[in-house]
């Protein structure tokens, strides 16, 4: 939780919460709101991947919550664990992203379920940036049986008039989830959230 006048994020530079939310189990349902269960990937802004995948939860327009672990199979078959959260405020100034913000999870191995993308929460006067990336995606899959994590969520409250008169951000937003092992259900994408469609 960052609280600030301005921030810069210098290109190379990051803020990184992967693996940071609650955590996954083994031979039972992982921790947090949305944790997924017998094997099913966390879900968060997108339901977690998998037959077992857990729930949506949390706010689109101000998420705090970090994202779930993911269900294990037995021991050492833990669960991944979710992606943290980020709270950045900065009211009425600027928050440039050159770098990098990231809040993913972790990713499933060894017949596991793979933890939900986390938070990012930021509110400003302005959001800028140049080939900056704002990321909370769904961890992904290193085995035949495993099952992605669901998508996080991001939201940038800005003041609409301010963002007006500011160049428009070069920043990639992802919330999506990521891939399950084949005829494993994959996850569904995160929530995405601004207060107009200035950006789009």
């Amino acid at each position: 939780h960052i609280a600030c006048s301005t921030i810069f994020i210098a290109s190379g530079g990051r803020i990184n919460v992967n693996a940071k939310g609650f955590d996954g189990r083994s031979n039972n349902t992982g921790y947090g709101p949305g944790g997924g269960s017998s094997r099913g990937g966390g879900g968060y802004g997108g339901r977690g991947g998998g037959n077992g995948g857990g729930n949506t939860y949390g706010s689109a327009e101000a998420p705090e919550e970090p994202g779930s672990g993911g269900g294990g199979y037995t021991t050492p078959s833990a669960g991944k664990k979710g992606g943290g959260a980020v709270r950045i405020e900065a009211p009425g100034g600027a928050v440039t992203v050159n770098g990098a913000i990231t809040a993913d999870g972790e990713n499933a191995v060894n017949y596991s379920g793979a933890g939900s993308g986390g938070a990012i929460y930021i509110t400003c006067g302005a959001l800028a940036g140049t080939n900056g990336s704002i990321s909370a995606t769904g961890g992904d899959v290193e085995d035949t049986s495993d099952a992605g994590g669901g998508g996080g969520r991001i939201a940038v409250v800005y003041d609409p008039a301010v963002q007006s008169n500011t160049p428009l951000p070069s920043i990639v937003f992802r919330t999506h989830p990521r891939k399950s092992a084949t005829g494993i259900p994959i996850g569904g994408i995160g929530s995405l959230y601004f207060p107009d469609t200035q950006f789009l």
